[in-house]
């Protein structure tokens, strides 16, 4: 009895194996949180190219430079230090076989060309082969194209794979088909972690504006970032409002920004279907009337499945008091400056309402008194309708 019970809870193990792992793989396979329908590539942890250098010129590419080979025909590769492992492969050249650690970014196509640069090779066979450089010219003849990802696999671009993204040295790369071939395609030009697919409305930096001098992120220091770590370098460097109009910092994870004539957030959507760039009046209003978030440097609730979104602003980077009027619009009490104190709004109660700043208010008896500034919003928490230095009063 008791083999028996055994045997049937090896089954149930078996069966959930079964069942979990292609879950565990395909999380692993969707490489941005916010878009999950965004998948890798294909993965290879080693790829064999081919070889067209002759096979008497080995020196030819660079005097005095030795190539490191590696004669054994059943020779596999073990996984380089650092790099994409890749078996070179010659047969004219007598079966030759090489085991190579390439740089994080190469990009494999199926047009030979050569691989001289020192740095595009990171490891090599043997301890002592590091130094050399390899120069012969590679090709795959799959039709495909092929490039070194951040975890040290090469991610396929083919045919069925178009849409499918890949991660390397600092750049997000997508599959696409071009006059019928695929090929990989820098889909992040800032370096926003964000794609240029409908994701993010402004991904040219060479539109930045020219009144400021806009940050701009050197993708060596991103070799090894996964995509929420691209987004949230780009997040740190634009906590500085300043650069609000800045292609890295206008993206749908942005903080929109009302009064600077840009759609910052993108709508603030994660999925691939984003507002224009010149879309002010958008999901996340650029009027300052409109948008009571900006307003008052406030947040909207997270949409189901969504991230937490950011605090909005405003082009003045303070807080003032929003009201929704009679005629159902809103009004930012301060936004217009000193032209604001002493405006007079009916809400929709026909409650009349004074916009007044605690600093140019004079001759009036109870102003030292809190219960005088602002009407009482939420009786649990005591918020009143003042933010900051504005607020909106009782009129009558």
């Amino acid at each position: 009895m008791n083999k028996k019970r055994g045997r049937v809870l090896a089954l149930v193990f078996v069966a959930i194996l079964i069942l979990i792992l292609p879950l565990i793989f395909a999380e692993d396979s969707r490489p941005d949180p916010e878009r999950p329908n965004l998948v890798e590539a294909t993965s290879f942890p080693e790829m064999e190219v081919h070889d067209l250098e002759d096979c008497a010129g080995f020196g030819a590419c660079t005097p005095g430079v030795r190539y490191a080979y590696v004669f054994d025909y059943y020779r596999r590769c073990q996984k380089m230090s650092a790099g994409c492992t890749v078996r070179l492969y010659n047969n004219e050249c007598g079966d030759d076989r090489a085991c190579m650690g390439y740089k994080e970014g190469l990009i494999v196509t199926k047009d030979p060309h050569r691989v001289f640069i020192p740095e595009a090779i990171v490891a090599g066979s043997r301890d002592d082969e590091t130094a050399y450089v390899w120069c012969k010219r590679v090709y795959m003849d799959d039709g495909n194209q092929y490039v070194c990802s951040n975890n040290q696999n090469w991610k396929r671009c083919s045919q069925e794979e178009v849409n499918k993204i890949a991660v390397a040295a600092g750049y997000i790369y997508i599959c696409r088909m071009n006059d019928g071939n695929p090929g990989w395609e820098n889909a992040d030009a800032d370096h926003d972690g964000y794609l240029n697919d409908g994701n993010d409305c402004s991904d040219n930096p060479s539109k930045d504006p020219t009144d400021i001098v806009c940050p701009t992120i050197d993708p060596d220091s991103l070799v090894g970032k996964t995509i929420p770590e691209i987004k949230a370098n780009a997040r740190t460097i634009c906590s500085d409002k300043i650069f609000s109009r800045c292609s890295l910092c206008i993206n749908p994870g942005a903080t929109e920004v009302c009064g600077d004539k840009i759609n910052n957030d993108c709508g603030g959507s994660t999925n691939a279907n984003s507002e224009e760039l010149t879309n002010v009046e958008g999901k996340t209003s650029d009027n300052c009337n409109d948008n009571q978030f900006a307003c008052e440097l406030t947040r909207p609730t997270a949409r189901p499945g969504e991230p937490e979104p950011q605090n909005q602003d405003n082009i003045y980077h303070e807080k003032f008091s929003w009201m929704l009027d009679s005629a159902g619009k809103g009004y930012c009490c301060g936004y217009n400056g000193i032209e604001d104190n002493g405006k007079v709004l009916s809400d929709s109660d026909l409650q009349q309402h004074l916009c007044l700043n605690k600093n140019l208010v004079r001759g009036v008896g109870d102003i030292s008194d809190a219960n005088f500034w602002g009407a009482i919003t939420n009786a649990e928490t005591g918020d009143r309708t003042c933010q900051g230095d504005w607020c909106w009063i009782n009129y009558n």
